[in-house]
């Protein structure tokens, strides 16, 4: 299926011609495409190259649709140059912002953005427990819970720079703030 997927993609280089191609494997539409449009309920949510739908989706729905995330539900405060401050019921976080009408929205934040510490970071950090460690081959997926209840994962890269916590282990996971987005749900709008 991969070597298809490369075949396509070099025929359509090669030929020139525009191919619309219709899948709902989000990662054989991210590799094979110049441009994707992901759609919900028959509306368009975005249209971008596939590193700005990955990496800077417009809304929840696109979020979720093109990969995991860590979501945490909450209201934004204090919005200034294209970041905000997010109350959750697991802490104050702080993250870049997208388009939201009021205050109601939710944190994204992807697996592989997510660290492991022994430690609380400055900011961005969730007291967990470890309760799964799945090895992935490339990466390795650490499964917790925060104290307030919410069900996270970090995925670590299997190259050796990371050090994987046991199960049961007391640990934080943290984040970036530019590598997460509060952000509204699906646009339902016409």
């Amino acid at each position: 299926r991969q070597h298809m997927r490369a075949e396509l993609r070099a025929i359509q280089k090669r030929t020139g011609v525009t191919f619309i191609y219709i899948t709902h494997d989000q990662g054989e539409a991210l590799a094979m495409s110049d441009r994707v449009g992901v759609m919900s309920h028959g509306r368009i949510q975005q249209i971008a190259n596939p590193r700005d739908i990955y990496n800077n989706p417009v809304n929840g729905f696109v979020a979720s649709f093109v990969g995991e995330n860590n979501i945490f539900q909450g209201e934004v405060q204090n919005a200034s140059g294209g970041m905000a401050s997010f109350a959750t019921p697991h802490g104050l976080f702080r993250a870049r912002l997208g388009e939201i009408e009021g205050k109601a929205g939710k944190l994204y934040v992807r697996p592989e953005h997510t660290l492991i510490s022994a430690t609380p970071a400055a900011e961005n950090s969730v007291p967990v427990t470890v309760s799964d460690i799945s090895f992935e081959g490339s990466f390795i997926a650490v499964h917790a819970t925060s104290d307030s209840g919410a069900h996270l994962t970090a995925e670590l890269r299997n190259d050796g720079s990371a050090t994987v916590p046991e199960k049961g282990a007391k640990v934080h996971m943290t984040f970036d703030a530019a590598r997460a987005a509060i952000l509204p749900d699906a646009n339902v709008r016409g």
